[in-house]
């Protein structure tokens, strides 16, 4: 189960990779036109597969670039994300999808965090479940952004990081946080206690544990 991205960067004119199986038949492609592109494919056999890149019509040259990435097993070349960690990094060209595999409980409560320090285009961080289907993508545009999930099987998932129509490379960072327990590698906080801490980067979430018990009256001040 794999993404092929694909990027022209011409002014007019479109480019096309053309995907062809073991014996040479045509299976499907990807277009760009002055921009980005993806799709989705299920490989249908395997084997040796050709892909064929070039202009439509023929009539234009220019720069590309070409993606594959799976969806699966954490993807290719990934990262492996913990509970409670912040990656901050950045793609350096237009199709690239970063991989990173985060193994998860049916039922685990989670808050994913994205930030996109780009001056234009939107980020995205797409999760694919262990059976590489989608499931949802938090998405952030010259900013930060955040979702909750409650993981719906146990297993590894698959998240991609890439730019949105796959025109745009820059830096971002993305941050896994537990809604349950007090969080993972949270910080302890009684009653009649204090915390001074700070955020040290974009998309960080901090996890502080408050033990209470029902009909407890507390005041939180911040």
């Amino acid at each position: 189960m794999l993404s092929f991205a694909l990027f022209w960067g011409c002014c007019a004119g479109t480019e096309a990779a053309d995907i062809y199986n073991p014996s040479g038949q045509w299976v499907t492609n990807v277009t760009a036109g002055n921009g980005g592109n993806a799709i989705a494919l299920t490989l249908p056999s395997s084997g040796i597969y050709t892909i064929l890149v070039y202009n439509v019509g023929y009539g234009n040259v220019g720069g590309y670039a070409l993606s594959v990435q799976s969806r699966i097993g954490g993807g290719c070349n990934s990262k492996s994300l913990a509970c409670g960690q912040t990656v901050t990094t950045n793609t350096s060209f237009n199709t690239q999808m970063d991989a990173y595999s985060y193994t998860g409980t049916a039922g685990q409560m989670l808050s994913f965090a994205l930030f996109w320090g780009c001056c234009a285009g939107t980020e995205a961080a797409d999760i694919y479940n262990p059976s590489g289907q989608w499931v949802t993508n938090v998405t952030a545009g010259n900013g930060g952004n955040a979702i909750a999930l409650t993981l719906p099987s146990s297993g590894i998932y698959t998240i991609l990081v890439h730019n949105v129509g796959y025109g745009n490379a820059g830096g971002y960072a993305l941050s896994v946080q537990s809604l349950t327990d007090g969080g993972c590698g949270g910080t302890n906080l009684l009653c009649g206690g204090t915390i001074n801490s700070n955020i040290v980067g974009h998309a960080e979430v901090d996890a502080i544990a408050v033990p209470g018990g029902a009909g407890a009256a507390a005041i939180f001040s911040f």
